[in-house]
């Protein structure tokens, strides 16, 4: 139940903190063998970008072909550093 927030925060917030908060508490509080404190920045998160580090990352596929370019170990294509014209 440590969580800290301030300054001005999104206004899906405190309905993410309250549902999260209930889960907690159903699942036992602080004895839980589960830590829903844990996920509430991270769903206020995914709620501005759409986005959460440990789902499925498949809406961000673009679509259609994606150009990829290589790089090499200084950031120069074709994987030789700059330095090696050999």
């Amino acid at each position: 139940f440590d969580l800290t927030a301030e300054g001005v925060l999104p206004a899906h917030y405190e309905s993410i903190k309250n549902d999260y908060i209930s889960q907690q508490n159903t699942e036992g509080g602080d004895d839980a063998d589960v830590d829903f404190i844990f996920d509430i920045p991270l769903q206020v998160a995914k709620q501005i970008c759409g986005y959460k580090h440990d789902e499925d990352p498949s809406p961000w596929v673009p679509p259609g072909p994606v150009a990829f370019t290589q790089l090499g170990a200084s950031g120069t294509p074709g994987g030789k550093p700059w330095w090696k014209f050999w």
